[in-house]
Formats: C-alpha cells, sequence, structure tokens
C-alpha cells in the first residue's frame, strides 16, 4: 500500500520524491532552444495551397 501511494504522490515535497523544477527548467529551456534556432526561418506566404474542399489551388 505504501508503494501504491508514494507512486500517487511521487512529486510531493520528501526526500526522495522527484524534482518537478528539473523538468520544469529543462522543458522550458528545451523549448526557447528550438524557437531559437528557428526564429530566422519563415514559411514563404506566396506559395500556392490546395483547398481541401473545392480542390482548386488558391493563394494563400
Amino acid at each position: 500500500m505504501k508503494v501504491a501511494m508514494n507512486l500517487l504522490n511521487s512529486f510531493g515535497e520528501d526526500d526522495d520524491d522527484l524534482d518537478c523544477n528539473l523538468f520544469i527548467d529543462k522543458n522550458l529551456a528545451t523549448g526557447f532552444c528550438i524557437v531559437d534556432v528557428y526564429r530566422s526561418v519563415a514559411p514563404n506566404l506566396s506559395l500556392l495551397m490546395r483547398d481541401g474542399f473545392s480542390g482548386s489551388f488558391e493563394k494563400l
């Protein structure tokens, strides 16, 4: 029963619990890295896009 309770509350404040801030900081840093790398890459909006309903091409 104690193992099940620890699995349900694994992000608590005890010493043996997982550190949530580590996960949040790592994911935030990864997101910022992705945005910084692709910041200068913008899609070409003058391309033609196929309309899914009528099947014709229209300019974006």
